[in-house]
């Protein structure tokens, strides 16, 4: 090989890695916005449930939280955001770890949440927040 050729094949070599560093980062910046979501919506859970006890205990002072099927699905919710908290706090430490290794498939792995769940989310903070 030539010279010429040398330095193509390395400035080839270089901007592989550097896509595939840019490429880990990124994923690794979407997670971290995801996990800001994820715990918004926790807490945005929490008062909702929070609101909800404050309101049943006041109604009536020995109500039976655990089987009200409101409290259950909150509680429900509540448990959902935990796991997929949780799952992308691990999906971050994973990527922090692999800085070598390179990227498979891309960031379509990545677990955005959708605009429907957002919407669903919205829907049920409205239909929980409304007074009886």
């Amino acid at each position: 090989m030539n010279s010429w050729e040398d330095v193509k094949h390395s400035m080839g070599n270089w901007f592989q890695e550097a896509a595939q560093g840019t490429d880990r980062l990124a994923r690794l910046g979407m997670r971290a916005y995801d996990r800001h979501g994820i715990a918004r919506d926790l807490e945005r859970d929490y008062a909702r449930l929070g609101r909800l006890v404050h309101r049943l205990m006041s109604q009536d002072e020995n109500a039976v939280l655990s089987t009200d099927a409101t409290v259950r699905a909150e509680m429900g919710r509540i448990a959902r955001h935990q796991e997929e908290l949780h799952q992308a706090e691990e999906e971050m430490q994973e990527l922090r770890q692999s800085k070598s290794k390179p990227a498979e498939g891309g960031a379509e792995g990545t677990t955005e949440r959708s605009a429907e769940q957002a919407k669903e989310g919205a829907a049920e903070a409205e239909a929980t927040d409304r007074p009886d």
